[in-house]
């Protein structure tokens, strides 16, 4: 059995992408989850045992066949389920899919095959803005297929959101005759690496099968810890496998200590965690300029301002002269501004409101200003469209910028004609685009308006 350190895998990576030769593929078993909240096989048969203990199946199950495979025989589909998509769902995203995922962006991994069930290589490929074709072959009985796409995901077992997550020893059956075809496919001349897998299934078996390693096949075992006698036999010491074994390293160590003897800065997630943010911010299509969006579009323009500062402050270690403490105060408070007024939510936060109206009008601000009267106009409208006439008037007069055609729809209602007709005028008045026009031309809901000398005269003087 031959030993190798990770500088010369990575020489072997750095070749491939420099040279444009196959890229490695990176084979991922349970140990590569563990620091992200997935336990091992052997930890989720002791929660079998104790979660399951009245189960007639798992309570005459002999001491030497509680394994894994036979315990969860015991249990239905629905209970297995339950068990693994409880663990999935709590997982987090651990470095090494971080760092894996920076090599499969930086074009040095062209293949992830997994025995998992989880989605963290997805997560993590996400946070890159990387979205892979994705195969399952638990589905599968056929290779229906000539070409698997390059920075792929290959679920071996199932996923948790496919028909199958394939956990007994006859389950797993199901994908040991589409296996050597797969692997033929994809195999040829690349550097297999093998991460956090014991190979005590059959897929073991599989991978043997191809035979000699032309571009070596790279066993990374749990720090110290001697593989098992499977992958002894079948691999490690076989002769002229060209496999190797490499200790001293988890899945998280391994994939950083690869990383950097590849020569690679720490990925921008955890180096940057700013500016990875701001090119996430900047991959949204930008909100036109339509009334509709404008909250939006502003929210967003909001953020990239605090981010930008925040690269500036944190990651660069500069403070921006062009960022002041007071325009960060003007920054949130619109955010919040225009959450409640995006969110509709006011009458849950009167008190709030009545406190930022209060700064607002301290600060003196036209950019606050006008999204708090956004805020005022549309609370008004909103008490104005279930009749509440008298509570939309004291809000929209609350407004830094009243809307007085809203104000004058209100005491149209309440039949105080005199003042619906002054604050018209007002509006008028403030109209350069003649929308207020257009709208009475179309509805006047108002009789005892429509009669009134005056507003005919109004009418009349802005036609």
């Amino acid at each position: 059995m031959t030993e190798a350190q990770v500088d010369y895998i990575a020489h072997l990576l750095k070749e491939a992408k420099d040279k444009n030769y196959n890229k490695p593929i990176v084979f991922l078993g349970a140990g590569m989850s563990v620091a992200g909240g997935i336990p091992l096989a052997g930890d989720i048969a002791k929660e079998i045992l104790a979660t399951y203990k009245n189960n007639p199946k798992v309570r005459n199950l002999k001491e030497e066949d509680r394994t894994y495979s036979k315990l969860m025989a015991c249990l239905t589909t629905s209970e297995r389920n339950h068990l693994l998509n409880g663990y999935i769902k709590e997982a987090k995203v651990n470095v090494a899919y971080i760092y894996l995922a920076d090599l499969i962006k930086q074009g040095y991994v062209d293949y992830i095959l997994t025995v998992n069930f989880d989605n963290l290589i997805l997560r993590a490929m996400a946070m890159y803005n990387l979205f892979p074709p994705i195969y399952d072959l638990s589905i599968l009985k056929d290779m229906t297929t000539d070409r698997i796409e390059r920075q792929s995901v290959t679920y071996l077992h199932g996923t948790h959101r496919g028909l199958w997550m394939l956990n007994t020893e006859e389950e797993m059956d199901r994908t040991i005759s589409i296996c050597p075809s797969f692997f033929n496919r994809i195999a040829e001349r690349r550097t297999w690496i093998v991460l956090g897998y014991s190979g005590e299934d059959r897929i073991l078996d599989a991978i043997a099968d191809l035979g000699s390693f032309s571009n070596n096949l790279y066993w990374v075992t749990y720090k110290d810890n001697e593989p098992n006698h499977r992958v002894k036999g079948k691999l490690l010491d076989r002769p002229y496998a060209n496999s190797s074994l490499v200790r001293g390293y988890d899945a998280d160590s391994f994939m950083m200590r690869l990383h950097a003897e590849l020569g690679l800065s720490t990925p921008d997630i955890l180096q940057s965690p700013f500016t990875s943010l701001l090119n996430t911010i900047n991959s949204i299509v930008d909100v036109n300029d339509d009334d509709i969006y404008k909250n939006v579009k502003e929210r967003l323009e909001i953020n990239k301002r605090q981010i930008k500062d925040a690269i500036k402050r944190y990651e660069e270690g500069n403070t921006p002269k062009d960022y002041t403490g007071k325009r960060k105060e003007i920054d949130l408070l619109k955010k919040e501004i225009i959450s409640y007024t995006t969110e509709s939510n006011f009458n849950e936060n009167t008190l709030r409101i009545e406190q930022i109206r209060q700064e607002v009008k301290k600060i003196n601000n036209k950019d606050l200003d006008r999204a708090l009267s956004d805020l005022y106009d549309s609370w008004a409208l909103s008490l104005y469209s279930v009749n509440r006439y008298e509570s939309a008037i004291n809000t929209a007069l609350k407004s830094p910028y009243p809307n007085n055609y809203l104000l004058a729809c209100c005491y149209a209602e309440l039949n105080e004609t005199k003042v619906a007709i002054e604050y018209l005028r007002k509006s008028f008045e403030e109209d350069s685009s003649n929308e207020i026009l257009s709208a009475i031309n179309q509805y006047v809901p108002w009789p005892e308006i429509q009669k009134d000398p005056e507003f005919i005269a109004l009418l009349n003087q802005y036609k």
